[in-house]
């Protein structure tokens, strides 16, 4: 062959052959270049968390809370644990800028030998916390994925006294280090349970390997009658209106069964939410959340056994599965005699037992304290209830614990059945594993609770579309109720085998 044919036929294709395998080595080196950057930037971080971490230590708490407005610490823990119990004693120190600084002494106690982990503590700790405040503190020796997924939540500066230096998951679900091991017949649940109707008609709807945790807050004792009659995992604690914590929220009520996430692992954690207590749920287009903090960060879901009804129907589950004794014991841990709370719960089950002879017989409601009463438009959770109540018990009803109340609602009573109160809107239920979600829609049908049908559908849109007067909801359309999607596919008992 010669020079000339070798050049012609050859030269080109080696020359590009040549072109690539440049580019291919500059391409290399690029990433290389890439990950070593990233890698450098990872380690500027961590040696910055670090010096972090060691200013603002356990040996330097008055420099730490002078930063800034807004700090929290948790300090000096101590642990004890017994064959039958285990006890947290600790320090909070708070500080604000309109008040002097405070430190308290807190104790956690639990009726069951635990042990859990400093990252336990710290997730269970910073649930009470909220968005409250700009930093937080643990004397705890904490892992960097902890300190990451608590200031995601807090929105808050969190530093504690040694820190764990590792790759972070790459999911929550990949977290494998708190999950349960699925020996159970059903996956394992976990129940904050407060011994009201609501938990309670959780707990009936849910299956019976279901364990209970409770908290017991000091000062609460007419609460903890009710819980303690079954048998829960409880946490004793003096942590409520001590300091500025976040206790009166969903995650707080978890956190009994999320500081036992060691020791009982769960699969799930559930709670007795119910459908007014999330109206951006069914009023907005949002999807119903899988998971909350801490548990969505230790790759535990949530499940919504109780979110699809309203008061009125987690009221009727417990009227049918309950003895009067154990309502009464309810009705008792709710609030003291003359509050709206317990007029309210009340004033339902005298309906129920006027409607269907079913639960406990009340004659003589004592009325709320006339100081207590708040105006119509205040909250949306109590005014969805009121068109139920004005139909079945008359606008007197409404007036005891209402104020500035609009003729609106004799209206709707006169002209709407009002069933969709006494009912099961499927969509609010979010996701089920397939046995569970058998087993649940086993339950409703037995205790007799319907689903929603067409006319449920839109008498629910009358009452919301009333009430957008004077909520504002600013949305007219009601996404899962708009849409006519309530007919879920995964919950509807002849769709459910197609899960």
């Amino acid at each position: 062959m010669g020079i000339k044919t070798f050049a012609k036929h050859f030269l080109p294709t080696t020359m590009r052959q040549f072109e690539q395998g440049r580019e291919n080595i500059k391409n290399n080196q690029q990433s290389i270049l890439a990950e070593l950057t990233q890698r450098i930037d990872n380690l500027s971080s961590h040696v910055a968390r670090l010096e972090s971490s060691m200013k603002y230590g356990i040996g330097s708490l008055n420099e730490y809370s002078s930063i800034t407005n807004g700090v929290v610490a948790f300090k000096n823990f101590v642990k004890t644990r017994t064959t039958t119990a285990w006890r947290l004693d600790f320090v909070v120190y708070e500080k604000w800028l309109d008040k002097k600084p405070k430190t308290k002494e807190i104790y956690f106690e639990m009726n069951a030998p635990i042990d859990p982990s400093d990252d336990l503590i710290a997730y269970t700790l910073a649930s009470y916390c909220g968005r409250i405040y700009q930093r937080i503190f643990f004397d705890l020796c904490l892992h960097e994925e902890t300190i990451d997924n608590i200031e995601a939540f807090t929105d808050s500066k969190t530093n504690c006294r040694t820190l764990i230096l590792h790759e972070k998951s790459s999911s929550p679900q990949s977290n494998n280090r708190f999950r349960a091991t699925g020996d159970e017949p059903f996956p394992s649940i976990a129940l904050a349970f407060s011994g009201g109707l609501d938990s309670l008609a959780a707990k009936m709807l849910m299956p019976e390997n279901t364990r209970l945790f409770s908290v017991n807050y000091e000062g609460r004792e007419r609460e903890s009658a009710s819980f303690l009659l079954y048998n829960p995992v409880v946490l004793s604690t003096n942590l409520r209106k001590t300091i500025r914590v976040y206790y009166h929220n969903w995650t707080a009520l978890c956190s009994a069964a999320l500081l036992c996430q060691e020791t009982y692992p769960a699969d799930f954690v559930a709670a007795g939410r119910i459908f007014e207590d999330y109206p951006e749920y069914h009023l907005f287009n949002q999807t119903i959340p899988d998971c909350f903090f801490p548990h969505s960060f230790l790759g535990v879901n949530s499940l919504w056994y109780t979110l699809g009804l309203t008061q009125i129907g987690t009221a009727l589950v417990c009227a049918r599965s309950l003895s009067p004794e154990e309502l009464r014991q309810a009705l008792d841990s709710l609030e003291s005699v003359g509050t709206i709370k317990r007029y309210r719960k009340e004033c339902i089950l005298k309906i129920l037992w006027r409607k269907y002879h079913i639960g406990i017989e009340i004659n003589n409601l004592p009325l709320p304290e006339e100081e207590k009463k708040i105006s119509f438009g205040s909250f949306f959770s109590e005014d969805f209830l009121m068109p139920y109540f004005v139909k079945n018990l008359g606008i007197q009803s409404v007036s005891a614990m209402l104020v500035d109340i609009p003729e609106c609602l004799a209206e709707l009573a006169a002209s709407l059945s009002m069933d969709f109160y006494e009912r099961f809107l499927p969509t609010m239920s979010g996701d089920f594993p397939p046995q569970l979600g058998r087993e649940y829609l086993r339950r409703l049908k037995e205790i007799g609770i319907s689903d929603f049908n067409e006319n449920d559908i839109k008498e629910l849109n009358i009452v919301l579309d009333t009430l957008d007067e004077y909520h504002h909801f600013n949305n007219k359309d009601y996404a899962i109720i708009r849409n006519n999607n309530w007919d879920s596919p995964r919950l509807v008992p002849e769709r459910v085998e197609a899960y």
